[in-house]
């Protein structure tokens, strides 16, 4: 991964914004830099929604199976950065999201597993 410039400085805006000291953490995940960052004491994650981050079920998913759950991804990857990661999280929670176009989701992990409910299709979606 070799985030833009403009990705790192506002990965290092956002990240002093919260009292975080340390070098800026871009995540990608196939959709450009993920929306989703941990809180400041690290024990939790949030959404910080951007424009065009219409990607959170799919986001939130990546992370686990990529970093977190135990079996994760990169827990085999050999990768020197990845030596100090436990890779043994559940993730269990809840949002409500709104995406651009006007669609309001639940989105809900429960022990890993992503799933969401669409409350309101979006006007891109065809259902209105």
């Amino acid at each position: 991964m070799n985030p833009s410039l403009e990705q790192l400085r506002e990965a290092e805006h956002r990240q002093a914004s919260l009292g975080v000291v340390g070098p800026a953490v871009v995540v990608e995940s196939g959709f450009g830099s993920c929306d989703w960052e941990p809180t400041v004491t690290g024990t939790h994650l949030r959404w910080v929604q951007r424009e065009k981050s219409n990607h959170a079920t799919v986001e939130i998913q990546y992370l686990i199976d990529h970093f977190l759950r135990p079996g994760a991804r990169a827990a085999t990857s050999g990768r020197a950065q990845f030596a100090e990661f436990s890779f043994d999280h559940v993730v269990s929670g809840v949002i409500a999201a709104e995406r651009d176009d006007g669609r309001l989701s639940l989105i809900t992990v429960a022990d890993n597993v992503v799933s969401e409910l669409v409350m309101t299709a979006g006007h891109d979606d065809g259902l209105w």
